[in-house]
Protein backbone atom coordinates (compact mmCIF):
# COMPACT_ATOMS: atom_id res chain seq x y z
CA UNK A 1 0.00 0.00 0.00
CA UNK A 2 0.93 3.65 -0.47
CA UNK A 3 0.31 6.67 1.29
CA UNK A 4 -1.69 10.02 -0.29
CA UNK A 5 1.69 11.51 -0.73
CA UNK A 6 3.10 9.12 -2.66
CA UNK A 7 1.04 8.48 -5.24
CA UNK A 8 2.53 9.55 -8.71
CA UNK A 9 -0.19 11.52 -10.81
CA UNK A 10 0.37 12.97 -14.70
CA UNK A 11 -0.18 16.25 -15.12
CA UNK A 12 -0.45 16.09 -18.81
CA UNK A 13 -2.79 13.40 -18.33
CA UNK A 14 -7.05 14.14 -20.49
CA UNK A 15 -9.99 14.95 -18.08
CA UNK A 16 -13.02 13.14 -19.92
CA UNK A 17 -16.31 12.58 -18.79
CA UNK A 18 -18.28 9.22 -19.64
CA UNK A 19 -21.35 11.50 -21.03
CA UNK A 20 -18.59 13.16 -23.66
CA UNK A 21 -17.29 9.33 -24.55
CA UNK A 22 -18.75 6.55 -27.35
CA UNK A 23 -17.84 3.46 -26.16
CA UNK A 24 -17.63 1.11 -28.66
CA UNK A 25 -19.60 -1.55 -26.37
CA UNK A 26 -21.44 -1.02 -23.11
CA UNK A 27 -18.88 -0.82 -19.70
CA UNK A 28 -19.08 -4.07 -17.82
CA UNK A 29 -21.47 -3.33 -14.75
CA UNK A 30 -18.86 -3.99 -12.18
CA UNK A 31 -16.77 -1.44 -13.44
CA UNK A 32 -17.08 1.55 -12.28
CA UNK A 33 -15.30 4.03 -14.09
CA UNK A 34 -16.45 7.57 -12.12
CA UNK A 35 -14.10 9.33 -9.47
CA UNK A 36 -16.53 10.61 -7.03
CA UNK A 37 -14.59 13.10 -6.12
CA UNK A 38 -14.21 15.03 -9.19
CA UNK A 39 -17.00 13.17 -11.59
CA UNK A 40 -14.81 12.35 -14.45
CA UNK A 41 -13.43 9.31 -15.52
CA UNK A 42 -10.59 7.59 -13.47
CA UNK A 43 -7.44 7.83 -15.93
CA UNK A 44 -5.02 9.39 -14.01
CA UNK A 45 -3.27 7.52 -11.86
CA UNK A 46 -5.95 5.33 -11.02
CA UNK A 47 -6.06 4.53 -7.01
CA UNK A 48 -8.37 2.40 -4.93
CA UNK A 49 -9.24 3.15 -1.22
CA UNK A 50 -8.58 0.33 1.21
CA UNK A 51 -11.36 0.77 3.70
CA UNK A 52 -14.31 0.16 1.17
CA UNK A 53 -12.90 -0.59 -2.22
CA UNK A 54 -13.82 3.05 -4.57
CA UNK A 55 -11.58 3.56 -7.08
CA UNK A 56 -10.51 7.06 -7.33
CA UNK A 57 -8.20 9.63 -9.50
CA UNK A 58 -4.79 9.78 -7.69
CA UNK A 59 -4.66 13.79 -7.58
CA UNK A 60 -8.25 13.77 -6.03
CA UNK A 61 -7.84 11.19 -3.08
CA UNK A 62 -4.38 12.40 -2.26
CA UNK A 63 -5.59 16.05 -1.66
CA UNK A 64 -8.31 14.42 1.19
CA UNK A 65 -7.72 12.97 4.56
CA UNK A 66 -10.66 11.10 4.61
CA UNK A 67 -12.61 8.68 2.55
CA UNK A 68 -15.08 10.24 0.54
CA UNK A 69 -16.94 7.36 -0.09
CA UNK A 70 -17.45 5.86 3.36
CA UNK A 71 -15.44 8.49 5.59
CA UNK A 72 -13.00 6.38 7.08
CA UNK A 73 -9.66 7.99 8.31
CA UNK A 74 -6.13 7.05 9.88
CA UNK A 75 -5.27 3.69 9.46
CA UNK A 76 -8.12 2.29 8.34
CA UNK A 77 -8.20 4.93 5.54
CA UNK A 78 -5.14 3.75 3.03
CA UNK A 79 -4.47 4.21 -0.62
CA UNK A 80 -2.81 2.39 -3.13
CA UNK A 81 -2.25 2.60 -7.13
CA UNK A 82 -4.21 -0.56 -8.73
CA UNK A 83 -2.86 -1.17 -12.25
CA UNK A 84 -5.23 -4.32 -12.51
CA UNK A 85 -8.26 -1.46 -12.40
CA UNK A 86 -6.29 1.21 -14.68
CA UNK A 87 -5.59 -2.19 -17.42
CA UNK A 88 -9.18 -2.58 -16.91
CA UNK A 89 -10.56 1.03 -17.78
CA UNK A 90 -7.31 1.49 -20.14
CA UNK A 91 -8.41 -0.73 -22.76
CA UNK A 92 -12.14 -0.11 -23.27
CA UNK A 93 -13.05 0.52 -27.06
CA UNK A 94 -13.93 4.06 -27.79
CA UNK A 95 -14.35 6.20 -30.47
CA UNK A 96 -12.58 9.72 -31.13
CA UNK A 97 -14.14 12.40 -29.43
CA UNK A 98 -14.37 14.16 -32.88
CA UNK A 99 -16.43 11.53 -34.56
CA UNK A 100 -19.96 13.16 -35.45
CA UNK A 101 -21.10 10.78 -38.03
CA UNK A 102 -20.21 13.34 -40.61
CA UNK A 103 -18.21 13.21 -43.32
CA UNK A 104 -15.52 15.69 -41.97
CA UNK A 105 -15.33 13.98 -38.46
CA UNK A 106 -12.43 11.76 -37.32
CA UNK A 107 -12.92 7.99 -37.77
CA UNK A 108 -10.27 6.71 -35.25
CA UNK A 109 -11.28 4.37 -32.68
CA UNK A 110 -9.33 2.49 -30.30
CA UNK A 111 -8.51 1.70 -26.84
CA UNK A 112 -9.22 4.66 -23.92
CA UNK A 113 -5.27 4.22 -23.07
CA UNK A 114 -4.48 5.37 -26.39
CA UNK A 115 -7.27 8.27 -26.78
CA UNK A 116 -4.92 10.98 -25.55
CA UNK A 117 -1.99 10.66 -28.23
CA UNK A 118 -4.27 10.16 -30.74
CA UNK A 119 -5.64 13.96 -30.03
CA UNK A 120 -2.20 15.29 -29.55
CA UNK A 121 -0.62 13.73 -32.31
CA UNK A 122 -2.97 12.68 -35.06
CA UNK A 123 -6.30 13.77 -34.98
CA UNK A 124 -7.01 15.68 -37.72
CA UNK A 125 -10.04 17.31 -35.89
CA UNK A 126 -8.12 18.63 -32.92
CA UNK A 127 -7.79 22.79 -32.78
CA UNK A 128 -4.43 23.51 -32.73
CA UNK A 129 -1.88 26.32 -32.57
CA UNK A 130 -0.30 27.70 -35.49
CA UNK A 131 3.59 27.36 -34.98
CA UNK A 132 4.39 30.45 -36.52
CA UNK A 133 5.18 33.65 -34.06
CA UNK A 134 2.39 36.31 -33.61
CA UNK A 135 -0.37 34.05 -35.56
CA UNK A 136 -3.02 33.97 -33.28
CA UNK A 137 -5.76 32.09 -35.61
CA UNK A 138 -8.40 30.35 -33.29
CA UNK A 139 -10.14 27.51 -34.46
CA UNK A 140 -7.35 25.64 -36.45
CA UNK A 141 -7.84 22.32 -37.37
CA UNK A 142 -4.98 19.82 -37.88
CA UNK A 143 -6.27 18.89 -40.61
CA UNK A 144 -6.31 22.68 -42.30
CA UNK A 145 -2.90 23.47 -40.29
CA UNK A 146 -0.57 22.42 -43.66
CA UNK A 147 -2.12 24.50 -45.78
CA UNK A 148 -3.20 27.52 -43.28
CA UNK A 149 0.69 27.67 -42.83
CA UNK A 150 1.70 27.84 -46.25
CA UNK A 151 -1.33 29.90 -47.90
CA UNK A 152 -2.96 31.79 -45.46
CA UNK A 153 -1.18 32.47 -41.98
CA UNK A 154 -0.65 36.23 -42.03
CA UNK A 155 3.14 35.54 -40.11
CA UNK A 156 4.22 32.91 -42.10
CA UNK A 157 8.03 33.68 -43.72
CA UNK A 158 7.37 35.46 -46.83
CA UNK A 159 9.93 37.25 -49.69
CA UNK A 160 8.49 40.26 -51.43
CA UNK A 161 7.72 39.56 -55.34
CA UNK A 162 9.96 42.34 -56.43
CA UNK A 163 12.73 42.45 -54.42
CA UNK A 164 14.91 40.16 -52.42
CA UNK A 165 13.34 41.87 -48.79
CA UNK A 166 12.16 38.72 -46.47
CA UNK A 167 9.29 39.33 -43.23
CA UNK A 168 6.54 37.80 -42.71
CA UNK A 169 3.60 38.11 -44.83
CA UNK A 170 1.56 40.55 -42.89
CA UNK A 171 4.70 42.84 -43.01
CA UNK A 172 5.60 43.06 -46.71
CA UNK A 173 2.18 43.15 -47.90
CA UNK A 174 1.05 45.47 -45.90
CA UNK A 175 4.06 48.04 -44.58
CA UNK A 176 6.78 46.83 -46.79
CA UNK A 177 5.34 47.17 -50.29
CA UNK A 178 4.70 50.75 -49.34
CA UNK A 179 8.14 51.64 -49.34
CA UNK A 180 9.12 48.60 -51.58
CA UNK A 181 11.55 50.64 -54.31
CA UNK A 182 10.71 48.01 -56.84
CA UNK A 183 6.85 48.11 -56.23
CA UNK A 184 5.30 48.75 -59.62
CA UNK A 185 3.18 51.92 -59.55
CA UNK A 186 1.36 54.19 -61.31
CA UNK A 187 2.05 57.24 -62.60
CA UNK A 188 0.27 59.86 -60.23
CA UNK A 189 -0.95 61.77 -63.50
CA UNK A 190 -2.14 58.81 -65.20
CA UNK A 191 0.09 59.39 -67.95
CA UNK A 192 -0.64 55.38 -69.12
CA UNK A 193 -3.42 53.33 -68.33
CA UNK A 194 -2.38 50.39 -66.90
CA UNK A 195 1.33 50.72 -67.22
CA UNK A 196 3.35 50.64 -64.43
CA UNK A 197 6.76 51.89 -62.88
CA UNK A 198 9.23 49.99 -60.83
CA UNK A 199 8.94 52.98 -57.47
CA UNK A 200 12.93 54.18 -57.46
CA UNK A 201 11.71 54.83 -61.24
CA UNK A 202 8.85 57.17 -61.09
CA UNK A 203 10.37 60.61 -60.30
CA UNK A 204 12.63 59.86 -63.46
CA UNK A 205 9.86 59.34 -65.33
CA UNK A 206 8.04 62.83 -64.11
CA UNK A 207 11.12 64.77 -64.66
CA UNK A 208 12.13 63.74 -67.77
CA UNK A 209 9.26 61.84 -70.24
CA UNK A 210 5.68 61.92 -68.20
CA UNK A 211 3.81 63.85 -71.21
CA UNK A 212 1.22 65.15 -68.62
CA UNK A 213 4.11 67.00 -66.54
CA UNK A 214 3.61 70.93 -66.87
CA UNK A 215 6.93 71.99 -68.22
CA UNK A 216 8.30 75.36 -68.32
CA UNK A 217 7.45 77.02 -71.47
CA UNK A 218 10.84 77.32 -73.72
CA UNK A 219 10.69 81.04 -73.92
CA UNK A 220 9.85 81.84 -69.80
CA UNK A 221 13.38 83.58 -70.46
CA UNK A 222 11.02 85.84 -72.48
CA UNK A 223 8.46 86.49 -69.68
CA UNK A 224 6.10 83.38 -70.81
CA UNK A 225 5.09 82.02 -67.29
CA UNK A 226 2.61 79.38 -68.61
CA UNK A 227 3.59 75.78 -68.30
CA UNK A 228 1.70 73.44 -70.81
CA UNK A 229 2.00 69.66 -70.69
CA UNK A 230 5.46 68.21 -72.29
CA UNK A 231 3.41 66.45 -74.92
CA UNK A 232 1.61 70.17 -75.70
CA UNK A 233 4.76 72.40 -75.52
CA UNK A 234 6.13 72.31 -79.61
CA UNK A 235 1.94 73.42 -80.45
CA UNK A 236 2.14 75.75 -77.21
CA UNK A 237 5.42 77.37 -78.37
CA UNK A 238 4.51 77.85 -82.43
CA UNK A 239 1.14 78.71 -82.15
CA UNK A 240 1.47 81.55 -78.91
CA UNK A 241 5.15 83.16 -79.55
CA UNK A 242 4.88 83.89 -83.50
CA UNK A 243 4.55 87.64 -82.94
CA UNK A 244 6.88 87.44 -79.53
CA UNK A 245 9.71 85.75 -81.66
CA UNK A 246 8.85 88.53 -84.38
CA UNK A 247 9.47 91.42 -82.07
CA UNK A 248 12.27 89.32 -80.52
CA UNK A 249 14.03 89.18 -83.85
CA UNK A 250 13.90 92.90 -84.13
CA UNK A 251 15.01 94.09 -80.73
CA UNK A 252 18.19 91.40 -80.90
CA UNK A 253 18.82 93.42 -84.69
CA UNK A 254 18.97 96.41 -83.07
CA UNK A 255 20.98 95.36 -79.94
CA UNK A 256 23.29 93.29 -82.16
CA UNK A 257 23.81 96.99 -84.50
CA UNK A 258 24.27 98.64 -80.97
CA UNK A 259 26.96 95.76 -79.97
CA UNK A 260 28.70 96.34 -83.32
CA UNK A 261 29.13 100.18 -83.22
CA UNK A 262 30.07 99.72 -79.24
CA UNK A 263 32.65 97.51 -81.35
CA UNK A 264 34.08 99.45 -83.62
CA UNK A 265 34.47 102.19 -80.49
CA UNK A 266 36.07 99.46 -78.70
CA UNK A 267 38.36 98.92 -81.63
CA UNK A 268 39.24 102.72 -81.59
CA UNK A 269 39.90 102.79 -77.77
CA UNK A 270 42.06 99.74 -78.09
CA UNK A 271 44.36 101.54 -80.74
CA UNK A 272 44.78 104.40 -78.28
CA UNK A 273 45.63 102.04 -75.50
CA UNK A 274 48.06 100.31 -77.18
CA UNK A 275 49.88 103.44 -78.77
CA UNK A 276 49.83 104.32 -74.78
CA UNK A 277 51.06 101.03 -73.85
CA UNK A 278 54.04 101.98 -75.85
CA UNK A 279 54.90 105.00 -74.15
CA UNK A 280 54.48 103.33 -71.33
CA UNK A 281 56.43 100.17 -72.21
CA UNK A 282 59.13 102.54 -73.49
CA UNK A 283 59.23 104.49 -70.07
CA UNK A 284 59.80 101.23 -68.10
CA UNK A 285 62.54 100.29 -70.37
CA UNK A 286 64.62 103.34 -69.42
CA UNK A 287 63.63 103.39 -65.82
CA UNK A 288 64.96 99.69 -65.62
CA UNK A 289 67.81 100.60 -67.53
CA UNK A 290 68.50 103.68 -64.41
CA UNK A 291 67.59 101.41 -61.67
CA UNK A 292 70.34 98.95 -62.93
CA UNK A 293 72.76 101.71 -63.48
CA UNK A 294 72.34 102.95 -59.77
CA UNK A 295 72.59 99.25 -58.83
CA UNK A 296 75.89 99.29 -60.16
CA UNK A 297 77.07 102.49 -58.45
CA UNK A 298 76.11 101.21 -55.49
CA UNK A 299 77.91 97.93 -55.58
CA UNK A 300 81.06 99.87 -56.66
CA UNK A 301 80.22 102.46 -53.99
CA UNK A 302 80.04 99.38 -51.26
CA UNK A 303 83.06 98.05 -52.18
CA UNK A 304 84.89 101.16 -51.79
CA UNK A 305 83.07 101.53 -48.61
CA UNK A 306 84.09 98.28 -47.69
CA UNK A 307 87.84 98.44 -48.96
CA UNK A 308 88.13 102.01 -46.19
CA UNK A 309 86.78 99.90 -43.46
CA UNK A 310 89.17 97.36 -43.56
CA UNK A 311 92.09 99.98 -43.57
CA UNK A 312 90.56 101.25 -40.93
CA UNK A 313 90.04 98.58 -38.80
CA UNK A 314 94.21 97.84 -39.78
CA UNK A 315 95.14 101.03 -38.55
CA UNK A 316 92.91 101.26 -35.19
CA UNK A 317 94.21 97.66 -34.65
CA UNK A 318 97.85 98.57 -35.27
CA UNK A 319 97.32 101.75 -32.70
CA UNK A 320 95.85 99.65 -30.46
CA UNK A 321 98.97 97.24 -30.47
CA UNK A 322 101.77 100.40 -30.13
CA UNK A 323 99.64 101.63 -27.47
CA UNK A 324 99.62 98.83 -25.22
CA UNK A 325 103.38 98.47 -25.77
CA UNK A 326 104.48 102.05 -24.61
CA UNK A 327 101.68 101.11 -21.40
CA UNK A 328 103.97 98.27 -20.57
CA UNK A 329 107.17 100.32 -21.09
CA UNK A 330 105.68 102.96 -18.73
CA UNK A 331 104.47 100.45 -16.35
CA UNK A 332 108.30 99.03 -16.21
CA UNK A 333 109.56 102.75 -15.82
CA UNK A 334 107.20 103.37 -12.96
CA UNK A 335 108.22 99.89 -10.99
CA UNK A 336 111.74 100.55 -11.34
CA UNK A 337 111.44 104.39 -10.40
CA UNK A 338 109.50 102.70 -6.90
CA UNK A 339 112.44 100.26 -6.86
CA UNK A 340 115.02 103.32 -6.38
CA UNK A 341 112.57 105.13 -4.07
CA UNK A 342 112.60 102.16 -1.62
CA UNK A 343 116.19 101.90 -1.88
CA UNK A 344 116.93 105.10 -1.21
CA UNK A 345 114.55 105.64 1.26
CA UNK A 346 116.41 102.99 2.99
CA UNK A 347 119.77 104.24 2.69
CA UNK A 348 118.83 107.30 4.43
CA UNK A 349 117.44 105.75 6.99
Amino acid sequence: MASNEELQTDPTALTLYKDDIEFKKEIPKDLNIDCSICLAVILDSPSQASCCGQHFCGPCIGKVNACPQCRAVGDKFKVFKDTDFERRVGSLEVYCLMNWDSDDSCDWSGELRHLQRHLDDSCPYVEVPCPNHGCNKSGLLRCDLKEHVKKYCPMRPYKCRHCDFRDTHKFVTEIHYDICPLFPVCCPLNCSKGKTFPRNEIEDHIKRDCPLQPVECTYSWLGCEEKPARRDLNRHCSKQHKYILSDVCKELCHESQKMADGLNANETHLEHYKTEQGRVDEKVSQLEKKVTLLEQQLKTNEKSHNERTRHLEQAVTEMNRELQQKIRALDRERANLQSSCNNVSYSVK
